[in-house]
């Protein structure tokens, strides 16, 4: 691991144990940031990005403060002190961009980097007040809550320090009981605004491993209006939230979502990965049929598709047999629940995924037809209300395994009647398409 001195400006390398303490920087890029060639070659050094490392260094080694503010999590003092913290890593200047190996180390160690730093510093470069309440305003507002790597930057440290434009200390995410944080003056806690801006639950923010406990999809709803510059980054930046390794690829685009999701399917039996819904990618627009409503996979194309998911909980019950990725998609063995329509001879199976969307909600896979191969699936959210039959919600997804000549028939939906209109779509890459459920009825594909 690269640091950057924090008197001296100069780069040492350390490796294993003989890491020493060290501070790390979050922040949003800008213009003008000073890369690793640059400081060794003491160029560039007139602009933002070289105040932005003087900025730091300087707020790492003199904010004293932290040391009476933040305690470790056993009530004992922290481990660092002004004598021992001497180091610092920025990730503009600490990597090496040029190199591939150096990069593909970054990307995959990253979200360790800043769990075992002793703090991380976040530079809000758009947030200029020092009045507590405007802070707070321009806290919850500011960009850095928008970009794709913040976040595992905000989650995977265990101090996490907030300081305006000027490098002021304005608050810090507080690891406590959240009632217990109001006894320190120097820094404010954050946790509720940090909440509103991230629509992380404040119980996956006051211990350092909470992050965790939340199923799949929860985390990926995290991610969900994120941006990254590059698209391939909307994957790796998730890497250390889950745990994983990937080697990048930069220009395979969104396969390196897919790539990650395949890869948490062979690590985690967390059915939640399956619990997602586009709005957008099943719209139909009936008087533009011509418009194609885009292949979709089992699997969701991009963290957007969990935006709804934010409270799917994990069950962490084990899957009846463990299921895999073939050449062909996803093969799993379950049990299936038969359901029959009102007034129709229309048999439907549901398949119960091991998570639940809430207090009452649990998310189901779902097909119908006489052949032993699903025809359709759909995932629907079904009530678990005590003495209710059945109590779909047919406003979900609907994911239809078709051929190339598909016949479109309408049916009734099961214990709320109703039928549906019939639909169009334009054939597009892909063996699963996806339509649009009405509220009062589903489509099928025969």
């Amino acid at each position: 691991m690269r640091l950057l001195h924090l008197t001296s400006l100069e780069f040492q390398e350390f490796y294993g144990e003989s890491i020493p303490p060290y501070a790390i920087l979050s922040h949003r890029w800008g213009e003008g940031e000073v890369s690793y060639k640059d400081m060794r070659k003491k160029r560039n050094l007139e602009g933002p990005g070289f105040a932005k490392v003087q900025g730091f260094c300087n707020f790492a080694r003199s904010n004293l403060s932290v040391d009476s503010v933040i305690e470790n999590e056993d009530g004992t003092e922290p481990g660092w002190n002004e004598s021992t913290l001497k180091w610092g890593w920025i990730d503009a200047c600490c990597i090496d961009s040029s190199s591939s190996a150096e990069l593909t180390e970054a990307i995959n160690f990253m979200f360790q980097w800043y769990r075992n730093s002793e703090f991380c510093c976040v530079h809000l470069a758009d947030v200029t007040s020092t009045s507590e309440i405007y802070v707070a305003r321009e806290f919850e507002a500011s960009e850095w809550f928008t970009r794709g790597w913040t976040l595992q930057e905000l989650l995977a440290p265990r101090d996490v320090l907030f300081c305006n434009a000027q490098w002021t200390l304005i608050g810090h995410k507080c690891i406590h009981n959240p009632s217990e944080c109001s006894s320190y003056d120097a820094a404010m806690p954050l946790n509720k605004e940090i909440a509103t801006a991230t629509n992380i639950h404040p119980k996956y923010l006051t211990s350092a491993n909470a992050y965790a406990e939340a199923s799949i999809a929860c985390r990926m709803s995290w991610a969900a209006h994120r941006k990254t510059t590059r698209i391939e980054d909307v994957a790796y930046c998730l890497l250390g939230l889950f745990g994983v390794h990937l080697p990048p690829l930069y220009g395979e685009g969104e396969n390196a979502f897919r790539r990650l999701q395949e890869e948490l399917l062979r690590r985690s039996n967390d059915q939640s990965i399956f619990a997602w819904f586009n709005v957008n990618r099943y719209l139909l627009r009936y008087d533009m049929p011509e418009l194609a409503l885009l292949a979709t996979p089992i699997l969701a194309s991009h963290p957007t598709d969990f935006s709804t998911s934010g409270n799917v909980e994990s069950l962490q019950r084990a899957p009846d047999t463990p299921y895999s990725l073939t050449n062909t998609g996803l093969e799993l063995r379950t049990r299936l629940k038969r359901y029959r329509a009102s007034g129709s001879s229309e048999t439907f199976y549901t398949l119960q995924l091991n998570c639940s969307g809430g207090q009452r909600v649990q998310p189901f896979y779902y097909y119908s037809g006489n052949t032993t191969m699903p025809t359709q699936l759909v995932l629907l959210d079904v009530c678990s209300v005590a003495g209710t039959r059945g109590g779909i919600n047919a406003q979900e997804i609907m994911r239809a395994h078709v051929q190339p000549a598909a016949n479109f028939s309408k049916v009734k939906h099961p214990y709320q009647g109703g039928e549906t209109d019939d639909v169009q779509y334009v054939k597009s890459e892909g063996d699963f398409y996806g339509f649009m459920q009405t509220p009062t009825g589903l489509v099928r594909v025969d």
